[in-house]
């Protein structure tokens, strides 16, 4: 095996991790989205905020979410 043919199958390698790491990424924040969706509908939470079963014990991220849901509070 030549330099030339070692220099592409790496370059290759590199390139479809990086392609593949990012493919992934998108894809658990999509599947998380769904999931926190799932669960909101589960315990009624988007009917009525008021009567939340268990909503002091949720996380303070999921709680600042859901009662503030601005873009502002989220990054890409």
């Amino acid at each position: 095996m030549d330099f030339a043919t070692a220099a592409l199958f790496i370059g290759f390698v590199v390139l479809n991790t990086v392609f593949s790491y990012n493919a992934g990424k998108k894809e658990g924040i999509f599947t998380g989205m769904i999931s926190i969706t799932q669960f909101y509908k589960k315990r009624s939470a988007l009917k009525d905020k008021q009567s939340i079963l268990g909503f002091e014990t949720w996380p303070d991220p999921i709680k600042a979410a859901f009662l503030d849901p601005s873009f502002d509070n989220f990054e890409d």
